[in-house]
């Protein structure tokens, strides 16, 4: 549980960035605004988007590779880290996949829509930009559940005395 603990505080700290940059802009009153807005966050998104999807698709793999180091491994891993790599790998296919929806909407060319109430674009810039905020609280959080992961990993496989400070910080925090 306690890595769990920070990864989740790393999440909401994104998401309260995420809500103060949505407060800075303010409200969005006119279609015209709101196309423009779209336009601005479509341009950083696709970058972002493009980013995220490929550190998911990144994780899965590392996912598999510290199951294949775990299996190994002359030392009996608990179960608790075999369900942090299957969190990690969920959150990472979560990232991915909304990543991949999100991109799919951005390409959609947005401000050519002749048959739709003004409101659609309003709708649209709050929809793109809270999913682009989640998928970027889900990068964070697996970064972070992640690099504990991995931290834990190599204190439990690394012979000698060198980790016994770390050991020790590890045993702290506690197995999940």
């Amino acid at each position: 549980m306690p890595h769990k603990i920070p990864a989740l505080l790393a999440a909401l700290a994104t998401a309260a960035l995420a809500a103060a940059g949505r407060w800075a802009v303010g409200s969005v009153d006119h279609a015209p605004e709101a196309v423009d807005l779209i336009r601005s966050l479509i341009d950083s998104a696709l970058y972002l988007l493009s980013t995220t999807a490929t550190v998911g698709g990144t994780t899965i793999a590392l996912m598999l590779t510290i199951i294949g180091v775990a299996r190994k491994a002359d030392y009996d891993f608990e179960m608790a880290l075999h369900r942090q790599i299957m969190l990690i790998a969920v959150l990472s296919a979560a990232g991915l996949a909304l990543s991949v929806i999100l991109l799919l909407g951005m390409s959609v060319p947005h401000d050519r829509f002749e048959r739709v109430s003004p409101r659609f674009y309003e709708m649209v810039y709050e929809v793109l930009y809270a999913g682009m905020s989640r998928v970027v609280m889900l990068a964070v959080g697996t970064v972070t559940l992640l690099t504990l992961t991995i931290r834990q990993l190599i204190i439990a496989i690394t012979p000698g005395e060198d980790m016994t400070d770390a050991k020790h910080d590890a045993d702290e925090d506690g197995p999940d």
